[in-house]
């Protein structure tokens, strides 16, 4: 069935607490970085603001979780102050809307175990919220919630539920976790989605009567599934977790490239967030992500990331410390000639690789110039020629450098760029004469 979804005409664009603050973000927080994003990247197109994982927890030592007489979760007062008094989070939401924002919260697959425990009832019924549970499914990595079994009565009411809530909110994104599975086959593992139940949360948006961006994470999915998730959703992700990692950035080009045929139509396959900047800043030491660090990736990698999410059209997720970016940072989020092909180009494709070298490129949809994306992969500087034969063009061709925002001499035969390592070079080209 097709839920008409249409939220997300273009790849969404804004920041979400996860990479600096992992489960412990507070209100506070949250509302400088509203703050600083209304102030100085929404004139950018970046919008939203997505408080992530377990905002019902207390923080450590405590681990109380806040639900309602329905079982569903509501902020924990303690870190949401004006959540208090069953206000939820319509406060923090109509605070990001009066700057002009979107509001926006994870939620993980399936009904919470308080909810079971507290034997709490679904809204509008008399089920219990233990019917509902699947107990032959378990959930992934997240202990505090139980799979539901859409089969059952109840299923589709617990949903429709907690959508209504986040509605009744002011909710515009929701990103829902834990959506893709795996099952053997032979010897083979084959990663498949939780489609059931994507279709009953797809379903309880549109119920529940208010438009709102549906995420789902996270992968590492498999592009067999784009129709279904074109119908049900506007956002999903492609890869496990992303961090500052040059291998998990190497991994992202093969991704990228199987789901770019995906993309478009309102539906994003999403290579996820952007760790730049000042990140982790409630990792401990432990995880090998924190605390409070710079990103690993060098410049040239980080140009290397922002070029890919850009011609491939990924949502632009950004997961740094807002309060603290650097200029270099801020440069490289809002240069608006490279943003312009994240939010408008088309026909985006890898065109071919040669040895450590890929190219991209895509269209500009007004104008047909060719959008020439350049990556060199290797550990040294490197030039690279591409023919305008290569990218079936013809006669005498203008070029601009996106992120230097320079036009360069023309181009009759090739374009040679000079890459640096881990770097990565992104074109405009149009035609000056001929086909």
């Amino acid at each position: 069935m097709s839920t008409e979804k249409k939220h997300a005409p273009k790849p969404p664009m804004g920041w979400n607490s996860w990479i600096s603050y992992a489960c412990y973000v507070q209100e506070d927080e949250i509302r400088a970085h509203a703050d600083y994003m209304a102030k100085h990247l929404l004139p950018f197109g970046y919008d939203t603001v997505v408080v992530d994982a377990l905002w019902a927890s207390t923080l450590p030592p405590e681990t109380n979780i806040s639900i309602d007489s329905q079982g569903r979760l509501v902020p924990c007062p303690k870190r949401f102050p004006s959540s208090a008094g069953g206000k939820g989070f319509k406060p923090l939401a109509d605070y990001c809307h009066a700057l002009g924002l979107k509001f926006g919260l994870h939620q993980f697959r399936g009904v919470p175990v308080e909810a079971i425990l507290q034997k709490r009832t679904i809204l509008g019924t008399q089920i219990a919220c233990a019917d509902i549970v699947d107990p032959d499914l378990p959930t992934g990595w997240d202990t505090g919630n139980r799979s539901i079994d859409m089969r059952k009565r109840g299923s589709q009411a617990y949903y429709d539920s907690v959508l209504q809530l986040f509605a009744e909110w002011g909710v515009d994104f929701v990103k829902f976790d834990d959506m893709i599975k795996t099952r053997s086959v032979g010897r083979r593992l084959v990663l498949t989605s939780h489609a059931a139940e994507v279709e009953g949360i797809a379903r309880a948006i549109k119920a529940a009567g208010r438009p709102m961006v549906l995420s789902i994470s996270p992968g590492e999915a498999n592009p067999s599934q784009s129709g279904f998730m074109r119908r049900h959703v506007d956002m999903q992700r492609i890869s496990g977790d992303f961090w500052d990692s040059w291998d998990e950035l190497r991994r992202q080009f093969d991704l990228c490239a199987a789901w770019a045929p995906h993309i478009g139509d309102g539906f994003w396959p999403d290579a996820d967030m952007l760790p730049l900047g000042k990140i982790a800043l409630r990792f401990d030491s432990t995880s090998g992500r924190g605390p409070d660090r710079d990103t690993r990736f060098n410049y040239y990698e980080q140009i290397t990331l922002m070029t890919l999410w850009c011609i491939f059209r990924s949502p632009l997720m950004l997961g740094n410390d807002l309060v603290r970016t650097d200029p270099l940072t801020l440069a490289l989020i809002t240069s608006p000639e490279v943003l312009a092909v994240n939010q408008n180009s088309t026909d985006n494709v890898e065109r071919f690789r040669r040895n450590e070298h890929i190219v991209w490129t895509a269209r500009e949809p007004q104008t047909g110039d060719t959008y020439l994306a350049v990556f060199n992969l290797s550990a040294s500087a490197s030039e690279f020629d591409v023919s305008l034969k290569e990218l079936g063009l013809k006669g005498s061709c203008r070029a601009r450098d996106l992120w230097t925002r320079r036009d360069l001499d023309p181009v009759t035969v090739k374009l040679t760029a000079k890459v640096p390592a881990h770097g990565a070079m992104l074109y405009r080209i149009a035609v000056r004469d001929g086909k």
